[in-house]
């Protein structure tokens, strides 16, 4: 028997011991029969007429709209996520997201491959958003539908085909270049810049220096220059002690004006202190003696 071919068409077809058997859950019960056929085109025929007959369209008033299943979904399956990540998808899938204007009205198994591939045409390629964006929503789609499955709403998602088309695309010279993680890096060509960005922050001051030199040579983002704290900086007996470093384990997300979180990849980790930047810290905490806050920065 041949491969079960792709397309919509084949919904809810499965090759099972050599035969073709129909798997669908429709409002929480499932559905499962074997058609007693190894070809493909019969077996839509078969399945047509099995819905018809067991009236399983009309159960499917049973399925929950999208709009509605995505806000279940965002209240009782995001508790392990961390908090940007989980601030990331309440906007995907809210109101200034891009699922809802197009998926909010319909039921959770209306949603097709093709209209995913039109939803990606319209809101990602036609308007020049990136591919990074992009995959990102569908992440966020592919969870939604995760838990459909779970509570037994659908039996498939239309975000496996789809990724599946993705990936054909990103095969090409073209696809990889849109795919590429450093796409949208401009690094600084000349290394004059640099000396004269350290040299303008430590004009500035202390505080802006440590600032420049966490983000630069610690790599730190700046979430995480400013929740660094005074009891997180491993001095080392000198600057030329290789223990030296600096434990990361909280992140400020909104610019510094949210409550301390994990850091965005909800992983604690260890990273270098340069020497320039050791003694930036060190002036910092002399010029403050005694530090009054909780942060170094």
């Amino acid at each position: 028997m041949r491969s079960k071919p792709k397309g919509a068409k084949y919904r809810n077809l499965v090759a099972y011991r050599e035969r073709i058997f129909y798997d669908r859950v429709v409002g929480g019960r499932r559905y499962w029969r074997d058609l007693k056929t190894t070809d493909w085109d019969d077996a839509i025929v078969l399945r047509d007429r099995l819905e018809e007959l067991d009236g399983i369209e009309k159960r499917r008033g049973d399925v929950p709209k999208f709009d509605v299943f995505a806000q279940r979904y965002l209240n009782e399956d995001t508790d392990r996520l961390a908090a940007t990540t989980l601030r990331d998808r309440r906007d995907y899938l809210g109101e200034r997201g891009l699922f809802l204007p197009h998926f909010g009205s319909k039921r959770l198994d209306e949603i097709t491959p093709e209209m995913l591939r039109q939803w990606w045409g319209k809101e990602i390629t036609g308007v020049g958003r990136s591919t990074g964006t992009g995959r990102n929503y569908i992440n966020t789609l592919a969870q939604v539908y995760a838990f459909a499955q779970d509570l037994g709403f659908v039996s498939e998602s239309p975000v496996t085909e789809f990724r599946r088309q993705l990936n054909r695309r990103g095969r090409t010279k073209r696809g990889r270049a849109e795919a590429r993680r450093d796409k949208h890096i401009r690094p600084i060509e000349f290394p004059d810049e640099l000396a004269r960005l350290v040299k303008e922050a430590e004009a500035e001051g202390l505080v802006a220096s440590v600032m420049v030199l966490l983000q630069l040579d610690a790599g730190l983002r700046l979430g995480e220059a400013m929740a660094l704290r005074w009891g997180k900086i491993i001095w080392g007996q000198d600057e030329d002690d290789r223990v030296r470093g600096l434990w990361i384990d909280e992140n400020l997300p909104s610019g510094g004006t949210g409550e301390p979180e994990e850091p965005k990849s909800g992983r604690a980790r260890k990273v270098g202190l340069s020497r320039r930047l050791r003694r930036a810290l060190g002036d910092l905490y002399l010029d403050r003696f005694r530090p009054s806050g909780p942060r170094a920065a």
